[in-house]
């Protein structure tokens, strides 16, 4: 870790009035920030697809001691960095799950990126083709035991205020999974949306999610890529959160490209 990382994780951990208000103070808009503005001390996260456990440890400062982040990564190679990232957490909140949620519970192919960063892992297999195609990732298949939202809400008699959800193209597979604790406790979800067409035919054909939210009330709104001008902007660079635009047909129709999803629920406005 660079000296300037571990000043960043030493401010969260051990100041995190002081660190909340200058993530909020920055322009534009990141998972950070809007979890800064938008997750209270106390409530619930679920991080599925937690990766290394940076966005856990973020989550963990944001809901406190008395709050609860469960993190869900298959990922066998990620599970010294995510031990890590429990260990060092102020709150000692952090609950690690070494199982995908899918929308079935048992076990299912995984498709392991077996690059150093380990981005791109998925059960969706026209992800990995184009992951291999575009960025020349390489991937091996492994076994993974799957459960599903709704399972795992309902075995530990709870349900999330927040939800992240960042699995490669199947985020479809999680949602319909949980749509009965969605419906219930009508959390705000932040998810990545692969999307966008090439050569006239969708990337991506796992977008039921992106019509089976609405139905629950939810407002979709484009979180970290903005399209202004004919151009893409960076979320460093994008409008404020009270300036997300509404995710529209221009860009599920447009030009392939990977965008982050902020779905509001009807109770809460931004």
């Amino acid at each position: 870790m660079s000296v300037r990382e571990c000043v960043k994780w030493n401010l969260f951990y051990h100041c995190w009035p002081l660190a909340k208000i200058l993530l909020t103070a920055r322009r534009g808009m990141s998972l950070s920030k809007f979890s800064a503005l938008h997750i209270k001390r106390g409530q619930q996260v679920i991080d599925i697809g937690a990766h290394a456990g940076v966005t856990a440890s973020v989550f963990s400062c944001c809901v406190g001691p008395k709050g609860r982040v469960d993190a869900f990564e298959p990922n066998p190679a990620l599970r010294e960095s995510l031990e890590l990232a429990r260990a060092r957490n102020r709150w000692k909140n952090i609950f690690l799950h070494y199982e995908a949620i899918s929308d079935s519970e048992g076990e299912l192919e995984f498709f392991k990126d077996d690059r150093s960063i380990a981005t791109a892992s998925t059960f969706n297999p026209n992800h990995v083709r184009r992951e291999m195609q575009v960025h020349g990732a390489q991937f091996s298949s492994i076994k993974v035991t799957t459960t599903t939202l709704d399972k795992f809400c309902e075995r530990q008699n709870t349900g999330p205020h927040f939800m992240k959800i960042d699995v490669e193209g199947a985020e479809d597979t999680v949602i319909q999974g949980g749509l009965a604790t969605i419906r219930k406790h009508l959390p705000i979800i932040w998810f990545e949306c692969w999307c966008g067409q090439e050569q006239g035919k969708p990337v991506n054909n796992r977008l039921s999610h992106i019509e089976t939210l609405p139905t629950l009330g939810y407002k979709l709104h484009v979180a970290t890529v903005i399209e202004k001008g004919g151009h893409f902007v960076s979320q460093s660079d994008a409008a404020n959160i009270q300036d997300l635009v509404p995710l529209g047909s221009e860009i599920l129709t447009g030009p392939p490209i990977g965008i982050d999803v902020v779905a509001i629920p009807p109770h809460k406005s931004l």
